[in-house]
């Protein structure tokens, strides 16, 4: 059977013959589709799950700007923490070696020993004033501020002092950090020195 333009097509039934007074399922779909009327206004009076997260989807202009404040102050804060963690290990460093140095030029001054004496065997004698000389040339030569002095004609004390740079500090006006070392040491007589 030949269909018409304009006239919708029916199914062929089980026989192979249409049947025009069963309606056409395609048509009943295409019922279905047309929005009905009264359908439309219910739809309208609830509001839109859609809509609804549409508008959640959109920044509310009292938070613009919010999350870079936060990150500035995050940021400014994790430099902070960066720059003690840098300087004040560059400090701690400086001081232990101005100690070092300071140790050093004492073990050095505790050696000016009077070599005739103990050449003979008649017991160490350490020399005070080139014990201070010796600690205050090391010191010189390894290119440490300090001084050597002796205490009580018995004891040598010297004392340094380093100067740290910070890296991070400076940003903020510390331009460098004063640290001082030190180290005394006994000057022992032996049993035939006094």
């Amino acid at each position: 059977m030949a269909r018409r333009p304009g006239q919708p097509s029916q199914p062929p039934c089980r026989d192979g013959v249409a049947r025009h007074d069963e309606p056409n399922p395609r048509d009943r779909q295409a019922r279905h589709d047309e929005p009905n009327p009264r359908d439309r206004q219910a739809r309208h009076d609830q509001p839109n799950p859609r809509d609804r997260q549409a508008r959640h989807d959109q920044p509310n202009p009292r938070d613009r700007g919010s999350v870079s404040v936060f990150f500035v102050v995050a940021a400014i804060a994790m430099l902070v923490l960066i720059g003690l963690v840098v300087d004040g290990g560059g400090k701690i460093r400086a001081l232990q070696k101005a100690d070092a140095a300071a140790a050093e030029a004492a073990r050095q001054g505790g050696q000016a020993i009077v070599a005739a004496p103990a050449v003979e065997g008649e017991g160490v004698q350490v020399d005070a004033a080139a014990a201070r000389a010796a600690a205050q040339a090391y010191l010189d030569q390894s290119g440490v501020e300090g001084s050597a002095s002796i205490v009580n004609g018995t004891q040598l004390t010297v004392t340094t002092t380093k100067t740290y740079r910070p890296i991070f500090l400076s940003l903020v006006g510390v331009d460098s950090i004063a640290v001082t070392g030190g180290a005394t040491v006994r000057l022992a007589r032996g049993p035939n020195g006094g």
